[in-house]
């Protein structure tokens, strides 16, 4: 024996005769293709080798297992119900006659297409079926394409969710899907899958009431008698308790030598649908009773045209605003009528209505009656329904808003109201613009929060006294604080007015007066610095002038010392004059820089000053500055250090009068230095201040200057003690020019 004699002997005693057959054997042995045998329950009982080569499993992994489990999950129960089919004696083809294609299951867990040809065999006692397996073809015969079809017509049948039916020539119901039996409100549970479509229509056609039945028939008799078919035929079904079902039914005759041989159906469940329907038309019919009762007691003026468009309605609100009767106008046409309307908005507006057949609605102004309309047209095929009114006051209103909105966004200052609440109801661009805040986020905000206590109060105060007639209007200057800006001042002035409902809301004025109070605070300090020029000046020229005229005494005595003082007092009075036109003249902040060469503007005013001393220029930087301000602040500076340290070695009784003096630039600015005796730092701040004088010879302006010089340029300037212990005078913030 072969070793594949060995392993079917060895399958089981109990199955070891009916695969020993000589048939079976020698069809086997023969076969060149997979072969595969079970049992009438589908286990397999033996495989041959080459099984393997076509799906992947050795014979002894099949053995004892389901054909099934070699079948995809989704055709699975398909293949069963086709194995029950021909498996069983009384029903169904024999296997004899069956060649199909089934999906199969390889061992690497892909799938293949196979196509089995199949023999039942063995005893009475023990049925077997042998099936030859082999890969499916790519073409299929005429005869496998209609059992696929036929099996997946089947299918549809049994899983269709409309009630599917078939009908005999006699009317009687020969099958029908499950679905039939739930429509017919039969209950399907405790029945199997296995139920045919006969069993399911006899057990309808059993059990259903004979008044839904014949409902159900009456539509199907008369597609058999007139072989019209049916579509969408609505059934009304009455329930045993009272309640109603709709079926929407559809029904096509099937003919047979020109005669109706069968008839298939299908119904579907609409009642939720008819149900849904019933509730809008009794919503419709409700709505249209309401708009009637609505245009009973319209208060619009209205009139109705016909497509002629002459008047054929007009009612008592209409005649009033147009001074027109009903009579006057009822079968007249509305252009010869109103002729001043005839090619304007309301002809083109009608007009495009009725060619369009949509709605139209405008207002405009009628010349004739001094009046604004607002209208409102409907067209219908068979005329237009206006309805208008007298809106002449809304748009004076309007137009008057137009007017004021144009104002309040062309206006420099903020506008702004808070309404009752204590929230922002309106501002304008320039009141956000100043606030750094869109117009979006003050809407609604609590515009208290951006001033303190104090003025909160002091608004609180002014506004009551407006409410008690006290005053009209009220101005608060104060400092607000807003968004990432620092605090910065503002005047805003308000007034109360009372809304329509009764209550008050604050309009007011805001206006930013950081500039203004920049510009009196300069101003002011302008005036302190004049008025105490002007005071000082009074002083030290009286001492020059009674000098000059106590030596102009002394000129007829021929002293010629009296003519060499008299001139030194007159020029100190000129240095004076000279100090006052720059303090006057040049004062005010400096609006355009020059690229000025700090080295040659010192020499320059090196030679200017006319001094004595040593000075030494150490820079080559050229900086951003106002040429004529830099040259006299470097001159005061000269002649500061020259005096400063002469008056110094006087004092200590020392002919040495020579000063250095240098000029030398650092990382952010430069700086003036001498080798006098220094200015102690107690009165380093003093030293700039008007009538501060650091020596017994000048009148306390140079250093005042210095200092005005430089804020005007916008630099810093500060005092420390030079290397040789004298004065040295820093400058920073100062801009390289390039």
């Amino acid at each position: 024996m072969t070793d594949q004699d060995d392993r079917q002997a060895g399958a089981s005693t109990e199955r070891s005769e009916p695969l020993d057959g000589d048939f079976y054997r020698q069809v086997v042995s023969a076969a060149n293709e997979a072969v595969i045998t079970t049992d009438a329950d589908g286990t397999i009982v033996y495989a041959n080798e080459a099984v393997e080569e076509l799906l992947g499993y050795a014979p002894s992994d099949l053995r004892g297992r389901s054909f099934a489990d070699f079948v995809p999950d989704r055709v699975r129960e398909r293949y069963e119900r086709w194995f029950d089919r021909c498996a069983g004696e009384s029903r169904g083809t024999p296997f004899g006659d069956e060649s199909f294609e089934v999906t199969g299951k390889t061992a690497a867990d892909t799938e293949r297409r196979i196509s089995v040809s199949a023999f039942a065999h063995g005893t009475d006692e023990r049925r077997l079926f042998t099936g030859f397996v082999r890969e499916a073809p790519d073409g299929r015969s005429a005869g496998e394409r209609l059992r696929e079809e036929k099996a997946l017509i089947e299918e549809l049948f049994r899983t269709s969710p409309s009630a599917i039916a078939v009908w005999n020539e006699e009317g009687e119901l020969v099958r029908a899907n499950r679905r039939s039996a739930e429509l017919a409100g039969l209950d399907p549970e405790g029945r199997t899958e296995s139920e045919t479509a006969a069993e399911i229509a006899a057990r309808v056609e059993r059990d259903l009431d004979v008044g839904t039945f014949s409902a159900v028939t009456d539509p199907i008799e008369r597609v058999i008698r007139t072989g019209e078919p049916l579509d969408s035929e609505e059934l009304v079904l009455e329930q045993g308790d009272g309640d109603r079902r709709y079926l929407s039914i559809s029904a096509a005759p099937i003919y047979e030598d020109g005669e109706v041989e069968t008839v298939v159906s299908a119904a579907e469940d609409v009642t939720e649908l008819k149900r849904t329907q019933l509730r809008l038309e009794t919503r419709r019919n409700e709505l249209e009773t309401e708009l009637s009762e609505i245009f009973d007691r319209i208060t619009d003026a209205f009139f109705a045209l016909d497509d002629d468009w002459e008047f054929t309605y007009v009612n008592e609100e209409a005649e009033a605003l147009l001074g027109r009767s009903r009579e006057e106008l009822l079968g007249e046409h509305i252009w010869d009528e109103f002729s001043e309307a005839a090619n304007t908005t309301f002809q083109r507006e009608y007009e495009r209505a009725m060619e369009t057949q949509e709605s139209v609605s405008f207002v405009e102004y009628y010349p004739p009656l001094e009046t604004w309309f607002e209208v409102r047209a409907h067209p219908s095929e068979t005329g237009l329904s206006a309805y208008f009114r007298d809106v002449s006051d809304r748009v004076d209103r309007e137009q008057e808003l137009e007017r004021y909105e144009t104002i309040v966004e062309t206006v420099d200052d903020g506008l702004y109201v808070v309404g009752p609440d204590g929230t922002l109801s309106m501002v304008n661009s320039a009141f956000a613009e100043t606030l750094g805040y869109d117009r979006e986020e003050l809407i609604g905000m609590d515009p208290s929060g951006l001033y303190d206590e104090e003025v909160r109060s002091e608004v609180a105060q002014l506004q009551a006294e407006i409410l008690d007639g006290q005053r009209r209007s009220a101005t608060v200057e104060h400092e607000i604080q807003a968004g990432d800006r620092d605090p910065f001042p503002v005047e805003t002035t308000f007034v109360v007015r009372e809304t329509e409902d009764s209550r008050h809301e604050r309009v007011g004025v805001m206006r930013d007066v950081a500039e203004r109070k920049e510009r009196e605070r300069a101003l002011r300090e302008r005036n302190e610095r004049l008025d105490a020029f002007a005071s000082m000046l009074a002083h030290e020229l009286r001492n020059p002038l009674e000098i000059a005229q106590i030596y102009l005494d002394g000129v007829g005595d021929g002293d010629p010392e009296a003519f060499e003082e008299v001139e030194r007092a007159l020029d100190r009075i000129e240095e004076m004059i000279d100090t006052l036109l720059v303090v006057t003249r040049r004062g005010g902040a400096v609006d355009a820089t020059d690229a000025v060469d700090l080295g040659e503007t010192a020499r320059a005013g090196w030679r200017n000053v006319d001094v004595e001393g040593t000075f030494v220029v150490e820079t080559d930087r050229t900086v951003a500055a106002d040429r004529p301000r830099l040259r006299q602040l470097l001159e005061n500076l000269f002649h500061n250090a020259v005096e400063h340290g002469a008056a110094d070695r006087r004092s200590d009784g020392s002919d040495e009068r020579d000063v250095t003096i240098r000029v030398d630039d650092f990382e952010d600015g430069f700086y003036v230095e001498d080798d006098g005796p220094g200015i102690p730092e107690a009165d380093r701040e003093r030293v700039f201040e008007l009538g501060h004088s650091t020596s017994n010879v000048g009148i306390g302006f140079g250093l005042a200057v210095v200092r005005q010089l430089a804020e005007a340029h916008g630099w810093e300037y500060a005092i420390a003690e030079s290397a040789e212990g004298g004065a040295r005078f820093e400058f920073t913030g100062v801009e390289t020019a390039e």
